[in-house]
């Protein structure tokens, strides 16, 4: 996935978390993060789940089950979609 996403020749860094995936075969759910940016992505076909949350100071939070979130006293937000990716700055995400 990482060697997919350095040799993509797409621009800004989203479009080439995007080409990449849609290089791969099978399942994923993966997180990215940067110096000021978060990415989450699921697979087309949802083998592997993929939840969002908030914890009480607004910070967004993704783990594979929602008994994750209970653990670290976030609320579920909902199902990362089939196909689909939210992105956003640190502190601005994008739903």
């Amino acid at each position: 996935m990482l060697h997919l996403i350095a040799i993509s020749k797409k621009r800004p860094f989203l479009a080439r978390i995007v080409d990449a995936c849609e290089q791969l075969e099978g399942a994923y759910s993966l997180v990215f993060l940067t110096e000021d940016k978060l990415v989450a992505v699921r697979d087309p076909f949802g083998f592997r789940p993929l939840v969002m949350g908030r914890r009480s100071n607004g910070a967004y939070v993704f783990a594979s089950e929602t008994c994750a979130l209970d653990l670290i006293e976030a609320t579920y937000e909902r199902e990362v979609q089939l196909s689909s990716a939210f992105h956003g700055r640190l502190n601005n995400l994008n739903l």
